[in-house]
């Protein structure tokens, strides 16, 4: 098989790459992540570019799960303990809450004494930022 054939039969977008039940269990979590972080950088009535923010969710897991597995499993540890705080600060799991309810958890991570929760919101940050102005100017909705 040559590289043209190889090149060929590579996903062009990233929808057409096969879902992990890994990604599945982790996307609820992401998606409000993200939500939470894209929001509070730009303000409450920033207009999301839904497009954007719907790939961005699935990136941001996607490059969680393509770390060396001695990173790959503390944060999928550390995503699905947030997860389960939700039931903490609504009686629900994360997935769950309302976006109001996902948000006062987002912030009390985010200022928590503990480190590794305080990286994982930074994880969120750096990457849902990054990724998410990146496939907003690749659609033309940054000027």
């Amino acid at each position: 098989m040559s590289l043209e054939d190889l090149l060929r039969q590579q996903p062009r977008s990233i929808d057409e790459l096969p879902q992990s039940c890994t990604e599945g269990f982790l996307r609820p979590v992401s998606v409000g992540l993200v939500r939470a972080v894209l929001l509070s950088t730009m303000g409450e009535d920033y207009p999301l570019n839904q497009e954007s923010f719907r790939m961005t969710a699935r990136y941001t897991i996607l490059k969680m799960l393509g770390m060396p597995a001695f990173l790959r499993l503390p944060m999928i540890i550390l995503t699905m303990a947030f997860d389960v705080c939700g039931l903490l600060f609504g009686g629900k799991m994360f997935r769950y809450l309302s976006y109001e309810k996902q948000r006062q958890q987002f912030l009390v991570w985010q200022k928590s004494s503990i480190g590794p929760c305080r990286d994982l919101i930074m994880f969120y940050q750096k990457m849902g930022i990054f990724i998410y102005f990146s496939f907003a100017e690749q659609a033309g909705a940054v000027k």
